[in-house]
């Protein structure tokens, strides 16, 4: 091949050689999954005094009743984040424009963040077991009490709830809902309906932890992937033919070549961060398929969950309550979906890097807690 030849490579290879060696080192060096992370930033925590301030005026404004209920589901633990997680949950309940009724349930007897914490308006405390009428757990039992704890305040609240209220939005005491939060929400159901409508379904996930979300061999995801990497090539040609750059003999050569530094371009970024893009617009966020594991934001069909918790009482003994929810789905014929991307943030320090297994499978690598806590 002639120099002539190689000249309408020469622009394409030399954009994508500066994007790789300046622009995204400096762009991506704070994002956790990507090839370009900077592993010294993983000292640089995010400091708890939060700026969790809400517009002036919200608060008074007429709300219609939302047909949606919230509980929290918190624990004593060592080192508590609900303090953080109740404040992200009021500064987007005094902007949303329904009334929610919100509830703080546990079943301990003693705990100690809830007594020293500044109480929010608007928000009932319930425990179930202040008389000490709940069974006692072992340590070794973690699974069995996170399962007991689960159908107990779920009983609980549903005394307080009425007919009007459709669906349960339950949440762990370690997550941060995402900015406009109930707006994006009711904007997904809403649009959502018809589906929601024509097939039974018991529950929708709005997290998944970010080490999850890769390509792997999931099929939807590399679908996503090769077909986002087919719109940028068709765009990157638009605008090559626009500059009037020259073009080879061999224009499918160029094709490839640029479909194949697309592919490797958005790898090094990773997929964690390349769907961001869906929060343009609560219509554009994706619909997948409920995986079985993780409960840490959720939104219940209130019929569904009441056959739910049934089972949970009888029938699951020694299960994970994630899998145990899943495996009554599955039981029961019902869907499950999973929003992405992610509609909360998980601030767990343990959730995420707890473990044995997953301390042996990270060797120190912190990134799986960075994207959840400070990114």
């Amino acid at each position: 091949m002639s120099w002539a030849g190689l000249s309408g490579y020469v622009p394409i290879l030399s954009i994508f050689i500066v994007l790789h060696l300046v622009i995204l080192p400096y762009l991506c060096s704070d994002l956790p999954f990507s090839l370009y992370f900077k592993q010294n930033l993983e000292g640089e925590w995010t400091a708890d005094d939060l700026e969790l301030v809400t517009t002036e005026g919200h608060a008074q404004l007429p709300k219609v009743k939302s047909d949606l209920a919230i509980l929290v589901l918190t624990a004593a633990r060592d080192q508590g984040y609900l303090n953080r997680t109740l404040l992200s949950l009021y500064k987007e309940l005094a902007t949303a424009s329904e009334r929610y009724q919100v509830y703080i349930c546990t079943t301990e007897t003693v705990h100690a963040e809830l007594g020293r914490m500044p109480w929010r308006p608007g928000m009932s405390l319930l425990l179930p077991c202040v008389d000490n009428s709940c069974a006692h757990f072992k340590e070794e039992e973690r699974e069995q009490k996170i399962v007991h704890d689960f159908a107990v305040c779920h009983d609980e609240v549903e005394e307080h709830l009425g007919n009007e209220i459709n669906y349960l939005l339950w949440l762990e005491d370690d997550v941060m809902l995402m900015n406009s939060f109930f707006s994006t929400l009711s904007s997904i159901l809403a649009f959502q309906s018809p589906k929601l409508s024509a097939n039974p379904w018991l529950d929708i996930k709005m997290y998944l932890f970010p080490r999850l979300r890769g390509y792997a061999w999931d099929m939807m995801p590399l679908v996503e992937l090769l077909a986002t990497c087919g719109l940028l090539t068709l765009l990157l040609e638009l605008i090559l033919n626009q500059m009037q750059i020259r073009k080879p003999r061999n224009g499918f050569v160029r094709h490839l070549l640029l479909y194949s530094l697309v592919f490797i371009t958005l790898m090094t970024i990773s997929r964690q961060h390349i769907t961001q893009w869906r929060r343009i617009h609560p219509q554009l966020y994706a619909w997948r398929q409920a995986p079985n594991f993780g409960t840490q934001a959720v939104v219940y069909n209130r019929t569904n969950l009441k056959s739910a918790v049934a089972y949970l009482k009888t029938k699951s003994k020694k299960s994970a309550l994630d899998l145990a929810i899943s495996s009554y789905r599955d039981r029961a014929r019902l869907m499950g979906y999973l929003l992405e991307p992610n509609l909360v943030r998980h601030i767990g320090m343990k959730s995420s890097m707890g473990g044995s297994h997953q301390m042996d499978r990270d060797k120190g690598d912190k990134r799986e807690f960075m994207v959840n806590y400070s990114i």
